[in-house]
């Protein structure tokens, strides 16, 4: 998977990070795109009738790593008569947000990213400190290019070695031949959902 250098290319956010503003991020290839918050069954998480929606990004700040090294969270800034979505303009093509405010700057390694719901196209997210939140790709209007392909192939692509080597081992040993991992015993209590963690990023 190729990141984005190219200024043809080149997301709102990465845009506005080659201002200089966070010298780390100033040429760090990206991918970002436009999510909405959901819960773990896949509802809207809407806050008085308006949705959370979220530009996330992954960088590589090093040109010698191989795959991206850092998670972005940026909250879109609207004009004051439109500033947060109603829950029915997800559907419709809105004019897109001219700034925004960067809230989250994690290590990857911090971060594990898995694929929630393919069809949907939905993400999981959990911290290292066990929080976890859910996001839904936002329609992308006029793309020509499959989006969330690409954010499954980054999936893969942060998986740790160890975990690959698990899957492998489970797969081959699956007498059904299917690779499907073993049913798990239900949890005795539903996990806690916490809201779109936003704290000021530093330099």
């Amino acid at each position: 998977m190729c990141l984005s250098t190219s200024s043809s290319f080149m997301g709102p956010l990465q845009s506005q990070l080659r201002q200089g503003e966070y010298a780390l991020l100033k040429l760090a290839p990206m991918l970002e795109s436009e999510f909405v918050q959901i819960n773990k069954q896949g509802e809207l998480v809407d806050v008085h009738k308006q949705v959370q929606t979220v530009i996330v990004g992954i960088a590589c700040t090093c040109p010698n790593l191989l795959v991206p090294n850092v998670l972005l969270l940026a909250r879109p800034i609207f004009p004051p008569e439109e500033s947060f979505p109603k829950l029915k303009s997800l559907l419709h093509k809105r004019p897109p947000a001219k700034k925004f405010e960067l809230t989250r700057l994690l290590p990857l390694r911090f971060v594990k990213i898995s694929v929630h719901n393919m069809e949907k196209k939905q993400l999981r997210f959990k911290l290292a400190s066990g929080r976890t939140f859910y996001l839904q790709l936002c329609p992308q209007h006029g793309s020509k290019e499959d989006v969330f392909r690409l954010w499954v192939k980054a999936v893969h692509m942060l998986r740790p070695p160890s975990e690959i080597r698990t899957e492998v081992q489970s797969q081959v040993q699956d007498p059904r031949g299917r690779g499907e991992a073993p049913p798990r015993a239900p949890s005795p209590q539903r996990p806690q959902v916490h809201p779109l963690p936003v704290v000021t990023a530093h330099t």
